[in-house]
């Protein structure tokens, strides 16, 4: 899983042979795992093989210790 993350990170893309050529035989499992995970990917083919191509990552969930401004509100509104 890790694996196919990297790569679609860094290439955009995935095929089922890069994934077989690295011993990676469930790519369709591992898809649906990332989509479940937030992943856009679309599956098509092309040229004899098929690639999964990212189309967008999950957006991660916002901090709540790093929003400073509703902390800061609370703070505030004490002194009020």
């Amino acid at each position: 899983l890790q694996i196919v993350k990297e790569i679609l990170t860094q290439y955009g893309a995935v095929t089922r042979n890069q994934c077989l050529n690295l011993r990676i035989t469930r790519l369709s499992a591992i898809a649906l795992t990332l989509k479940n995970e937030g992943y856009d990917l679309k599956g098509d083919w092309k040229g004899g093989d098929y690639v999964y191509t990212l189309l967008s990552k999950p957006v991660p969930p916002p901090n709540p210790r790093l929003d400073v401004s509703k902390q800061m509100e609370k703070l505030l509104a004490v002194y009020d």
